[in-house]
């Protein structure tokens, strides 16, 4: 028995039979219907189309035997497709020393004659035949030959059909999968908006709430003062006395809605973003703050900075107010760090959650100041939240507020870390 070579091109003939994704499907009445009719037109009781993958044949139809499939050591077809004239055909199998002693023929089966027609793909790659199988000696007539390649055409058709089928189905299951992730990417998305407006609102009613009780007693005060002052016959000793808590009162309604309004801009302003080398921004924050850090003596120390695409505004009012909170929260000669590097950031890690994860760089400004509870660490960023009598340090409880959301609107967000007394670290994530 000889066994077939392999095509020269078997590697991608493979490949082009698996792209068809025919092997051991159902049986279709389309392919069985041409197999009964390769049968009826060639005389013979047996007729198969068949598929040659890497160790055996396959066959989609067969009429007149009950096998599915044999080993392609053994299969006529095997030979079949080498054939460069596209047709094969072995009249006595017991007489061709090819298939003389094959099991095949010496076997149950007992296959004496074989006629067979490649089905080539794109007119290159042979995938299997359609044959015709007897228990005896046989020939066909041309008008036979003719009609059996006639055959394999329709086979061919109904296999470029397939093809073509599908990659109707890839391109739908793409555009199925495409149309996922997109309402995914939405659903995300308006979760997203729809957490920003509940901060928003949030944001906005403790702002009012707050606003209204803190801008009350600064006006509440200068009611009273201004009463006083208006009474006939004051003595200068009061009014020296109530002046200054005049102007305390006006300077700390000055500086609140200021700073409400400092808040609000950034909440409405759209970003204008920029290449901005952060060394040179630095330079611009310590010129801002230069009458805080001279009247407290303050040490800063800038180590090597990124450039990064930000709003180059809101970057310097964000770092002006961390600088100026370290210095004023510091009962000693101030000193302040401020560095940078690169981090990942995984979704567990994010808060809020609206935030994307990814590498960001990660600014810290380090200082030695009074420090804060840990147990306060996210109390500190809300609006008008602070953890010190007023009395003994000044401040309306915004601008650390402002710093959180304007990382926020950077893609980014903001944390602490401190230890009562020994000074806290605040980290600015920026996305790459």
């Amino acid at each position: 028995m000889q066994i077939a070579d392999l095509p020269a091109n078997e590697k991608e003939r493979l490949q082009a039979l698996a792209e068809l994704e025919i092997i051991d499907s159902e049986e279709e009445e389309a392919f069985t219907d041409l197999a009964k009719l390769a049968s009826y037109v060639c005389k013979t009781p047996v007729a198969l189309i068949s598929f040659i993958e890497e160790d055996r044949q396959w066959f989609k139809a067969a009429v007149g035997t009950d096998l599915s499939e044999t080993p392609r050591d053994i299969a006529f077809c095997s030979h079949a497709i080498l054939e460069q004239d596209n047709f094969m055909v072995v009249n006595d199998a017991t007489q061709d020393f090819r298939f003389k002693d094959n099991p095949l023929v010496t076997g149950e089966t007992n296959i004496q004659f074989y006629a067979g027609v490649p089905l080539k793909i794109n007119d290159q790659f042979p995938v299997g035949t359609v044959c015709v199988l007897d228990t005896e000696p046989h020939e066909l007539s041309n008008e036979q030959e003719d009609a059996l390649r006639r055959i394999s055409s329709q086979v061919i058709k109904l296999l470029e059909l397939r093809k073509k089928n599908i990659s109707i189905r890839d391109l739908a299951d793409e555009n199925e999968k495409k149309l996922k992730e997109e309402i995914s990417r939405q659903t995300s998305n308006l979760e997203r908006t729809n957490l920003e407006l509940k901060q928003l609102n949030a944001e906005m009613e403790q702002m009012v709430y707050i606003a209204s009780h803190d801008l009350k007693e600064p006006i509440r005060k200068l009611k009273i003062y201004a009463d006083i002052l208006g009474e006939e016959g004051v003595s200068e000793n009061i009014i020296n006395k109530f002046l200054p808590k005049i102007h305390n009162s006006a300077d700390r309604a000055y500086h609140l809605v200021n700073d409400i309004l400092d808040f609000a801009k950034v909440k409405s302003i759209d970003l204008v973003k920029k290449e901005v080398d952060f060394n040179a921004m630095m330079q611009v924050v310590l010129e801002n703050s230069i009458e805080i850090i001279s009247e407290s003596s303050a040490e800063l120390t800038i180590h090597d900075l990124p450039t990064i695409m930000v709003d180059e505004n809101q970057m310097i009012q964000l770092f002006s107010n961390l600088i100026q909170n370290s210095i004023k929260y510091c009962k000693s000669i101030p000193s302040i760090s401020i560095s940078a590097s690169k981090v990942v950031l995984e979704e567990a890690d994010l808060v809020p959650k609206n935030i994307n994860a990814g590498s960001f760089y990660k600014i810290e400004v380090t200082d030695n100041g009074i420090g804060f509870d840990l147990s306060h660490k996210d109390k500190i960023f809300d609006f008008f939240q602070r953890l010190h009598n007023k009395n003994e340090f000044s401040g309306t409880g915004i601008g650390l507020a402002i710093v959180k959301k304007i990382a926020q609107k950077h893609g980014g967000l903001v944390n602490a870390e401190s230890r009562i007394g020994e000074g806290s670290v605040f980290s600015v994530y920026l996305p790459i």
